[in-house]
């Protein structure tokens, strides 16, 4: 039998320059494959992932006090540390900042990167892998782990900014999908006229 297969290392996060591209869409839209096609076929890296945050607690409370944050000067100082060393995002935690981040780096890239399958695919696949964070179960888990602890935090901030946002109960509903999908391009159009 083989031996499991070993993450790959991740690259540091000692990139010296700004963001240069920022994929827009949500969660469980090739966000990995887009990190690996950023880091290792077109140079941009490191990508600021998921698979960054959550292991490190310093980091989830960032995410977590950043959609806390009201005040846009105080939100992007945060966000400013939070991405400090990367160039690009993909997945969580850019996908909660878009707005922020389009102003924060008006030269960088953005992408849109959708579902094959559209709302409802796009929705089957949140409520199997991401919508169970939401459940007691892991909540009682959470208070043994302090990166799971901040990640349940970070979850129900996401779940107020959808609900305030788009006006959704959830935010793996198929609805949030299209409201933000429609959003960002309504926010990278105006971005580009100022």
């Amino acid at each position: 039998m083989a031996p499991p297969h070993a993450p790959k290392a991740q690259i540091p996060a000692t990139f010296q320059g700004p963001l240069q591209v920022i994929a827009a869409g949500l969660p469980r839209c090739a966000t990995s494959t887009l990190k690996e096609v950023f880091e290792d076929h077109l140079a941009i890296g490191p990508c600021m992932h998921m698979n960054r945050c959550l292991p490190h607690p310093a980091t989830m409370k960032l995410v977590h006090d950043a959609l806390r944050e009201p005040d846009t000067a105080k939100r992007r100082a945060i966000l400013y540390k939070l991405f400090d060393g990367y160039a690009a995002t993909a997945d969580f935690p850019g996908h909660l900042f878009i707005e922020d981040l389009i102003d924060m780096y008006p030269k960088a890239k953005v992408v849109l990167n959708v579902r094959k399958g559209g709302a409802a695919d796009w929705e089957a696949s949140m409520k199997t892998t991401i919508a169970p964070f939401m459940s007691w179960q892991y909540r009682v888990a959470c208070w043994w782990s302090v990166p799971d602890w901040w990640h349940y935090q970070t979850e129900m901030a996401w779940v107020d900014d959808v609900k305030k946002r788009f006006g959704v109960d959830h935010f793996w509903d198929a609805a949030a999908y299209d409201a933000h999908n429609e959003w960002v391009k309504r926010e990278r159009a105006d971005s580009a006229v100022a």
